[in-house]
């Protein structure tokens, strides 16, 4: 099977692939949603299938858009940024610690994460 097809495949997906050898090494995914009142509600109550919720809020209570995400491990970026909010569903295919790194409005947060496939977590980032 031509590796390319199915590197160039997943990226098409928008599932970002990392390869060590002929090997996956990593795989994260992250669905970004809950602009509106469907969305929000669906993502929410997919919550469970998912290895992460992200909520971004602000400190007024306010849901946010548009916030820079990128998701690291070991140092290593796994996606390129990514505009997320006001909720995100992160997915990895394999345990380890992960940094979320998330920007708006020039202000990044950081929050580093124990995650597992098969396990279900919440996070939030507040904003001023």
């Amino acid at each position: 099977m031509c590796s390319r097809c199915v590197v160039s495949g997943l990226l098409l997906s928008g599932t970002i692939l990392l390869t060590s050898g002929s090997v996956a090494a990593q795989t994260v995914r992250l669905v970004c949603g809950g602009e509106n009142q469907n969305s929000f509600t669906r993502m929410m109550a997919e919550e469970k299938a998912h290895t992460l919720l992200i909520l971004y809020v602000s400190k007024d209570a306010r849901y946010l858009s548009g916030v820079e995400t990128q998701i690291i491990n070991a140092g290593k970026p796994l996606m390129e940024e990514k505009k997320c909010g006001p909720l995100g569903h992160l997915d990895v295919a394999a345990a380890g610690t992960y940094e979320l790194k998330a920007r708006y409005q020039g202000v990044e947060q950081r929050r580093t994460l124990e995650l597992a496939p098969q396990s279900s977590s919440r996070v939030m980032f507040m904003w001023d």
